[in-house]
Formats: C-alpha cells, structure tokens, sequence
C-alpha cells in the first residue's frame, strides 16, 4: 500500500513580504494607468502623483516595502476621502471615458485589500 506524504509548504516572513509587494508590483503594473486617469479627472493631483510615483517604484523588480506602503497608503486614503459629491460631478459630466462609480467603488476595494496584506507582513 502507498502512502501519501503531505509535507507542508512552509514560507518565511520576508517571502511573505516579498509576496504582498509583488502582488502590488502586479496591480500597479496592471491598473496604475486606470487609477491615474481616475485621479486625473476628479482632479486630485495629489493622488495621481502617489499613483505615479507606484508606477515608477514598480518598474523594479522588488521595491522596497516601506516605499510601496507608503505611497499605496497615499492612494488608499485619496480614495476613501472621495466624496459623493466629487464622484457625482465627474459621472454626471461624461468627461471620464470609464464608469466612475464602478472605478472608485472597485479601486478602492483593491488598494484596501493590498494596503492589509501588506500591513499584515
């Protein structure tokens, strides 16, 4: 009879780390743009450069930890800081070529996301 051998695999705290930066490195890579253009157009300048300064910490292959926290929190707090207000105006304008409400609403859900499991390593 054979018997199965389950050996669990076992990560370090700074391969933790390592994990929740890249997971940032891989959102920004994808959606920095989307989130700059967000920024851009409720015109919170702001935002936007926190937003440019992750897409130039993310060219490298692993920034720094304290750096991509720092400004993601940046980012975080732009966006709960939103009001209605402010995000009606830009839906209601047709100056954004996205749906507004659907871009804060799931940016904000994602950065918060990233912003815990960084916080949590």
């Amino acid at each position: 009879m054979n018997m199965l051998t389950n050996t669990a695999l076992v990560s370090t705290a700074q391969e933790r780390r390592e994990d929740a930066v890249l997971h940032v490195v891989d959102f920004i890579r994808r959606e920095g743009m989307t989130l700059y253009d967000l920024f851009s157009a409720l015109g919170d300048e702001e935002a936007a450069d926190a937003v440019a300064e992750l897409v130039g910490l993310c060219a490298a292959p692993l920034p720094a930890r304290s750096a991509v926290m720092a400004e993601l929190a940046e980012v975080a707090l732009s966006l709960n800081m939103l009001s209605f207000r402010e995000i009606d105006a830009l839906a209601m304008s047709g100056c954004a070529p996205f749906d507004v409400y659907g871009a804060v609403r799931w940016s904000g859900a994602r950065v918060a996301d990233l912003c815990a499991r960084l916080a949590a390593t």
